[in-house]
């Protein structure tokens, strides 16, 4: 029997359980449940799986959604694609010569090619991006949907919550269309930080607001993550190493072409495309390259010293100079864009998702220290998906700064062979508004590639934020 809506469970009287368990009213794939003494077989979508107890049982309902997911429709992730990463060196990159809308229009015609009876259906578009001025001004994401030609009835929104800009977007597309006001939305992101510099909108960490300021003094990412380092006791050498296993991952994945299946090239007015692979990585990286290299924020860290802004008796009272160009994530430019749909449209229509999405989250944190919110994010995620850390297959950790994913691996005891395992953005790059897509999508491919269920990507964002999803492979 296949039952839509509803679960039951028989087990045996004598584990003193209850003889049935009753969740009704979930909107939930087709599953059917035949229990026998101590193993329940669960007949999803086709796929046996044996469960060898209740608890096992509750874990595998746990995992489709079942936990406070009552009269709510789940939302699918159709197809995502991502421009290679372009490495911005001397204030350069292959895309300089490329407009950020047109790196976004690069995406959605990606999209367009493998999915166009989705695409047609959207409905509206979340485009992360942090500077938002000059190129990247004037309503970046709406304008980008008018130069990728979609229909004028698709409306957007261009977002910005930093580095988790391109997560936030597709979180809130998601939460659109599980809440059945869109049955398709697009999500991505992007950022050229070759054309239009980091900190170009003049805003500093706080918006020049000299009333904020008096109460709270936020500094720059680059000392947040040194004064980490210091507090948590974060060695150098231990930053260096991380940065040269990122690279080494990072490299191994680029000569398997992991990605190729992923990317959306962006091409000039011949069809030539300007990269065809990721190429901020440095496959020559070594532990005595990497140990060479001067701390990135030493100077502003006495800057601010003799300023009176950290040191003894501060918010910051102290810092360990560790952070340099080569642990710190790259400067690049990219984009990403991603197909957004809800349950009733995916039942309904032809469309062959990639993913579930099992949970969103967002999260305020220590604004001094700034970076320090994943590992919250994640454990309220966790809770709200009745989940535990070991739950989790694959996961995507922005690498911001080495400390940040470091930290996070420490705090919620994480296996490392299960992080970043084709590198992150100290090897492959970190175009701001975009990353978080990118990493969505980096997820999902590995998930598909490694045949594992259950990813949770999450970045630290400025301002003491952080932001994570939980997603299922389908």
């Amino acid at each position: 029997m296949c039952l839509y809506g509803c679960f039951v469970l028989a087990t045996r009287a004598s584990q003193n359980l209850p003889a049935i368990v009753g969740l009704d009213l979930l909107i939930l794939p087709p599953i059917s449940v035949l229990a026998s003494n101590l193993q329940v077989t669960c007949y999803d979508q086709g796929v046996e799986k044996h469960v060898k107890n209740l608890s096992q049982f509750q874990r595998y309902l746990r995992l489709r959604g079942v936990t406070k997911m009552a009269n709510k429709s789940h939302s699918y992730i159709i197809d995502g694609v991502f421009t290679p990463r372009a490495s911005v060196k001397k204030g350069v990159s292959a895309y300089t010569p490329v407009h950020p809308q047109q790196l976004v229009v690069s995406c959605i015609q990606a999209l367009r090619e493998r999915q166009p009876e989705v695409l047609a259906r959207a409905e509206t578009a979340f485009i992360g991006c942090v500077s938002q001025v000059n190129d990247q001004g004037a309503n970046l994401a709406r304008n980008s949907v008018l130069a990728a030609e979609l229909d004028w009835s698709v409306s957007a929104s261009s977002v910005n919550m930093c580095c988790g800009s391109g997560l936030q977007s597709v979180n809130l597309a998601a939460a659109l269309v599980s809440s059945g006001a869109n049955s398709v939305a697009l999500a991505g992101g992007v950022e050229s930080m070759s054309r239009v510099k980091m900190a170009s909108d003049g805003g500093f960490m706080d918006g020049n607001n000299e009333h904020l300021r008096r109460k709270l003094i936020q500094v720059p990412q680059g000392i947040s993550a040194d004064f980490i380092a210091a507090t948590d006791n974060f060695s150098r050498k231990e930053l260096d190493e991380f940065a040269l296993l990122s690279h080494r991952k990072a490299h191994a994945a680029a000569q398997k072409n992991y990605f190729a299946s992923a990317y959306a090239l962006v091409k000039d007015d011949s069809g030539k495309p300007y990269l065809t692979a990721d190429d901020h990585i440095r496959p020559d990286a070594s532990m005595e390259g990497l140990s060479q290299l001067k701390p990135a924020f030493a100077a502003l860290e006495e800057q601010l010293t003799a300023q009176g802004l950290i040191g003894a008796g501060k918010e910051i009272p102290q810092v360990s100079p560790v952070h340099t160009a080569g642990n710190s994530s790259g400067i690049a430019d990219g984009a990403a864009a991603v197909l957004i749909a809800n349950e009733d449209f995916v039942s309904q229509s032809n469309a062959q998702p990639r993913a579930r999405i099992l949970g969103i989250s967002t999260r305020g944190s220590d604004p001094i220290s700034m970076l320090t919110g994943p590992s919250a994010c994640c454990n309220q995620i966790l809770k709200t998906c009745g989940m535990s850390a070991k739950d989790i297959d694959l996961w995507e950790i922005n690498e911001a700064f080495a400390v940040v994913p470091i930290q996070t691996m420490r705090r919620l005891d994480l296996d490392p062979a299960r992080v970043n395992v084709n590198g992150g953005a100290i090897a492959l790059g970190h175009p701001l508004g975009a990353t978080g897509s990118i990493l969505l999508v980096s997820l999902i491919t590995a998930l598909e590639k490694e045949d594992k269920s259950i990813g949770c990507v999450t970045l630290c964002v400025a301002g003491g934020q952080s932001i994570a999803a939980v997603i299922e492979r389908v």
